[in-house]
C-alpha cells in the first residue's frame, strides 16, 4: 500500500475538505485537488487504496475510514 494511513486531527479535516472539493473539480476535469491528496508533502493520500469500485469516493467514505479504524486520526 503506498501513502498514509494516519493522519493529525487537521490534516484529516483538510483531507475531508478537499475531498468536498473533488466531486465538483472531476465535472471540470481538474485533477490538482486529486494531485494534493497524493503529494507526499502534504498528505500522502490514495483513494484508490481504499475504493477500488471507481464509483467515487468522498467525506463519508473517509470518515466511515476513520470510524472502522481503517485510517487513524491522532485526536479522535
Amino acid at each position: 500500500m503506498k501513502g498514509r494511513r494516519s493522519f493529525a486531527d487537521s490534516e484529516a479535516a483538510e483531507i475531508g475538505e478537499l475531498l468536498d472539493q473533488l466531486e465538483e473539480a472531476r465535472r471540470q476535469g481538474d485533477a490538482a485537488v486529486a494531485k494534493k491528496l497524493r503529494e507526499k508533502n502534504m498528505y500522502d493520500f490514495y483513494i484508490t487504496n481504499f475504493d477500488t469500485s471507481g464509483k467515487g469516493f468522498d467525506r463519508s467514505d473517509f470518515e466511515g475510514l476513520i470510524r472502522t479504524g481503517r485510517i487513524a486520526v491522532a485526536g479522535r
